[in-house]
Order: C-alpha cells, then structure tokens, then sequence
C-alpha cells in the first residue's frame, strides 16, 4: 500500500510537471509568433538596450532604474516629469508607414506628486516618431491629456484618434496597445490590465503618407521644451515605464491578447523548470 501510494504521488508530481512544461511551450509559441515583425524592444532591465536581436539600443537621459510590476529591481525605467525621456535612432523603417504597433506599460503618477505644478492644458508624450532632437516637425504621436487621462494619437496632417475620458488609470500599471493599418484604414488601441482588457477604442484613417521618421522619443516632447510651457505636447511625462515593444506590423486583437498574457507573468525560467521537472521523472524511476 505503501508503495502505491508513493507510485500515486510520483504520478501526480509528473502529471503537474507535464502540464508546466506544456504550458511553457505554448508560452514558446506565443512568443515566437510575436516576434514577426518586430523592429525593437525594451525591456529597461538595467539597461536600454534593444532585446529584439536587431541592434537598436537606446539611450536614457535623467531616468532611473526602477522595480517593475513585478517587483523585480532594476527592471522598468523612471521619468522625473522634469529631464526625462529615452532616445533611439534609426528604429522605424518605412514599412510603419502601411502598418504598425507600439506596446508599452505605462504608470503614470499621481498629479499632485508632479515635481512642477501642471498647466491647465497639462499633456504629456508617451512616443513620438522623430527626424531629429530640437528639431520642430511634427510627426505621429501618441500623448496623454493628464488631467481626464485620455489617450490622443495623430499628426500634423492626419486625424488619429482620442479616447473617451479615464480611458487608462493613474498610479496603476496599463498596458497599452496601438495598432495601425492602411490597409483596413483603422487605429486601435487596447488598454490591459494585468490578463484583462480593460477598454479598447477603434478610429478610422486615411493615410500618414511618410510621415513617420526613423527615430522614436519616449517620454518627451522632441523639442524638450519648459515642462512649465502652457503649449500642448510640451510635458515631460512623470512616472514608470517597462516592456516598450514596436512592430513594423498591425498585431491583430488576438495577438495583443497573447502579448498582455505573454507580459502579465515574470518571464519563465525555461532551463529551472526542465532540470526540476527531470528531477522529478529521475526520483521516480528510482523509487518504481
């Protein structure tokens, strides 16, 4: 009886290590296929470097590394809402044109801990396509109206989109997608939670023609102006930052669903899980 019930033990342990191992392998899958057209990610684990393979670091300016939603050190990056912003070139090809996608967490902090005192036209910039720092054209941008947390994304010659009202939450992590599609002629945007979606918002377009530039600014107006201007998209935005991902493709809802799912756990330990999952298999056979 005894050994049976050691048997039943052992077959329960392999049961549950079999299903953490097949549900790391779908994670795989995911993955994978969200890897397709993607031209750079950011992690900000220390560093800003771009964990797509392609090349395409970043440089930080007057952030700190931070804890991320996770509670994993050194793993999001901090804008003071004064200096702050991050700067790559060379990111975007001029396949954004047709389509794209930018993900990010984003935490904004809570007004009233704001270093300077907004204006009463308070916006911040979240992304921004570039040519270059200091210079004045302007190209695709997604900001915030800080005050009733709105979401606008548009251009000097194109009607984006702008979300109703508390559309994302202060002192809280969301993750935002925005997707693009000339082909469709659609924006959306996908507001998650953590394995929620909490809203979504759908535009119509025509078209940005090439307006889009190469380089990409987080967290920061190009022009880095006076974070005391009274002008639009002059803030700096104050809070957190983490997992900013951009694809030269439109991901479909499906596709941002696997992402927030794919972000909403600490990355698997993949090589951990296999050696305690035969560890497992080997002190089974052992007592069979």
């Amino acid at each position: 009886m005894g050994v049976e019930k050691q048997g039943g033990g052992c077959l329960n342990s392999n049961m549950r290590w079999l299903l953490a191992v097949l549900a790391l392998a779908g994670a795989s899958v995911n993955a994978s296929s969200l890897e397709v057209g993607l031209l750079a990610r950011y992690t900000f684990n220390g560093d800003s470097n771009d964990q797509s393979g392609n090349n395409r670091n970043s440089t930080t300016v007057n952030t700190d590394f931070v804890s991320d939603r996770f509670g994993n050190s050194s793993s999001a990056v901090r804008f003071n809402g004064v200096s702050s912003y991050v700067y790559a070139s060379s990111v975007l090809t001029t396949n954004v044109q047709s389509a794209f996608t930018i993900s990010m967490w984003f935490r904004p902090f809570l007004l009233s801990s704001r270093p300077i005192s907004p204006p009463s036209d308070f916006n911040y910039i979240l992304f921004e396509s570039i040519d270059s720092l200091g210079n004045n054209p302007t190209s695709p941008y997604l900001f915030s109206n800080g005050f009733d947390n709105k979401l606008i994304f548009g251009g000097s010659s194109f009607s984006g989109g702008t979300t109703s009202p508390n559309f994302y939450q202060q002192d809280t992590w969301n993750h935002l997608i925005v997707t693009g599609d000339l082909a469709t002629q659609k924006l959306s945007m996908f507001l998650f939670g953590i394995n929620s979606l909490v809203a979504s918002a759908e535009f119509s377009y025509t078209s940005w023609g090439s307006e889009f530039f190469s380089n990409i600014i987080l967290g920061a107006d190009r022009l880095l102006r006076d974070p005391n201007a009274s002008s639009a998209f002059d803030t700096f935005f104050y809070g957190e930052m983490d997992d900013v991902r951009i694809y030269e493709r439109a991901l479909s809802s499906t596709e941002a669903t696997n992402l927030n799912s794919l972000e909403s756990v600490p990355e698997p330990s993949s090589l951990s899980l296999l050696l305690a999952g035969g560890a497992v298999l080997m002190s089974c056979r052992r007592k069979s």
